[in-house]
């Protein structure tokens, strides 16, 4: 009901991935089970591919959900420090995919903004990124580091394309949402990774690692682009390891 009153006026044209997958994540907090919350998905699902055939609906904010698994009620998975050397290890001889990961890892930012990502919106030398505004938001950076920045240089030097987007397919299109959930799809089974993951979860990374560090729960609000720091705690996983470090710190 919290979640209804706190969205009950978005219009029916507003409705969006990301606002559905938080309405799915609230769906994890209630009393309902995993195949309930799937039988809600895939009715949602035939509706809005129905809006879609019948051109009520351009875009399907569906077509990127993900059905649940048996274990996706518990804490979510953290990639480790190896996962990530293996994903980078199986990206290393594409200039594109390895630049690509590297801006995921370093500002968190959500795969429609990515995929909007416009060279011109890039500073190299204050090395920032202006993402284009959505949902209503003001104007926002993201940071990237120093190996980031010498990732995307090197790559652009190379790439023979012209596009105003930094990001583009081999035919020079702008990347769709699903284009980049195969990009990484493939690089974790080409990583041979244990576990299933998406483009969301070098977001919960990126947060994670933020939140571990100590940086001001504001700070991580800001980077993700958050409105409230409800959202931004779903995306901060503190491991068990990382836990007992921040106990032992303050119990000596």
């Amino acid at each position: 009901m919290k979640f209804y009153n706190e969205h009950k006026n978005l219009s029916f044209e507003e409705i969006s991935y990301e606002y559905i997958r938080k309405w799915f994540l609230y769906l994890l907090t209630t009393d309902l089970s995993l195949n309930s919350i799937n039988l809600i998905k895939s009715a949602m699902a035939s509706f809005f591919n129905y809006c879609i055939e019948e051109e009520i609906l351009k875009i399907n904010p569906m077509i990127a959900v993900d059905f649940l698994e048996k274990d996706e009620r518990k804490e979510p998975y953290l990639l480790s420090g190896k996962d990530i050397f293996m994903l980078k290890e199986s990206m290393k001889n594409n200039l594109r995919d390895r630049a690509m990961l590297e801006v995921f890892l370093c500002t968190g930012v959500r795969v429609t903004e990515l995929i909007n990502i416009e060279i011109n919106n890039i500073n190299f030398k204050k090395r920032n990124i202006k993402l284009e505004i959505c949902k209503d938001e003001i104007e926002r950076f993201v940071f990237i580091t120093k190996e980031c920045k010498e990732r995307l240089i090197l790559y652009l030097n190379h790439r023979k394309r012209d596009s105003k987007y930094l990001f583009t397919t081999r035919h020079n299109k702008q990347f769709t949402r699903q284009g980049v959930w195969k990009i990484v799809k493939d690089a974790a089974f080409e990583a041979k990774l244990s576990v299933s993951i998406s483009p969301h979860s070098f977001r919960n990374y990126f947060a994670t690692k933020l939140d571990e560090k100590g940086a001001d729960i504001g700070y991580i609000m800001y980077l993700l682009g958050h409105e409230s720091e409800e959202s931004t705690k779903l995306y901060c996983i503190r491991t068990t390891e990382s836990l007992r470090n921040l106990y032992d710190q303050y119990h000596r």
